[in-house]
């Protein structure tokens, strides 16, 4: 039980911080004013970033240990990466924005964001479209494994473990094609950066191959976990931890009198049968 309530401990040591990061973020991303569409739609994915960082905190421990250790291992380094992309995204929103009257944010260069911001701030809202996509995997697999416990597998499990492989699966193909398309995207930045003469500050330029850059690796990254997770979704799999947490019965009749012997490693439920 030890070891089960350090792996809990341990994840939800994690979200707490990933947690506030997120809700830095989206507050910030809610106190603009003039912001472009692909702001608005950052806060949404940020926004169901958070939610899904919070159903983390409620996954039993016998679901992770279920799931195992790859899988710990990786959502760990997910929700942490996915903390330190708030915390980065936070702050490039705080350079492109200035603070008007009443506590609010303004979003600076509205009509011309430029060539390298504008691939910097779509490298952005892929990063969080990619945690948004992977964490809710993660909580649709952990979720279905915390209801098998001391479970069979009923039709209404069957039906949850199809609905989460088919969900899964689509995450994986769509991250798998993202990783083309951005990369051809930074061979387009690094590309424009050699010869632009368009005026933008260098900084833009590191940035917006450092954001295209992190993108890639977050992709990649999220593609061994979701790829665990689809393996995991999967009937071999699911039969196998229903079977392990199944409870075992035991029936004696009328001969229920003295001492029984026997040898069981499984939990017990008892039953006189009177």
């Amino acid at each position: 039980m030890a070891e089960l309530l350090g792996i809990s401990s341990g994840i939800v040591g994690l979200v707490v911080p990933a947690l506030h990061g997120a809700r830095l973020l989206l507050t910030d991303i809610q106190k603009i004013i003039d912001a472009p569409g692909a702001i608005k739609r950052l806060g949404e994915d940020v926004d169901s970033v958070r939610a899904n960082l919070a159903l983390l905190q409620n996954i039993e421990e016998s679901a992770w240990a279920s799931l195992g250790t790859v899988v710990v291992d990786h959502s760990k380094g997910t929700i942490t990466n996915c903390e330190l992309a708030c915390d980065t995204i936070r702050g490039d929103i705080q350079r492109w924005t200035k603070r008007s009257q009443g506590g609010k944010l303004s979003w600076q260069d509205r009509v011309t964001v430029g060539f390298f911001k504008e691939h910097h701030l779509e490298a952005a809202c892929g990063q969080m479209q990619t945690y948004k996509m992977t964490l809710s995997s993660l909580v649709g697999t952990a979720t279905l494994y915390s209801s098998m416990r001391n479970a069979h597998l009923t039709e209404e499990i069957r039906d949850r473990m199809t609905s989460q492989q088919t969900c899964t699966e689509s995450a994986v193909k769509s991250s798998q094609t993202r990783v083309a398309v951005v990369q051809r995207t930074l061979a387009e930045v690094q590309s424009s950066s050699s010869k632009s003469s368009t005026g933008e500050e260098d900084t833009d330029v590191e940035t917006a191959v450092m954001q295209v850059e992190a993108l890639i690796e977050v992709l990649k990254s999220s593609q061994t976990l979701l790829n665990e997770l689809l393996l995991k979704s999967q009937t071999a799999e699911v039969e196998k931890v229903c079977a392990a947490s199944a409870p075992t019965k035991m029936y004696f009749g009328k001969n229920d009198g003295g001492m029984q012997t026997g040898i069981n490693h499984g939990s017990i439920t008892w039953n006189s049968g009177r």
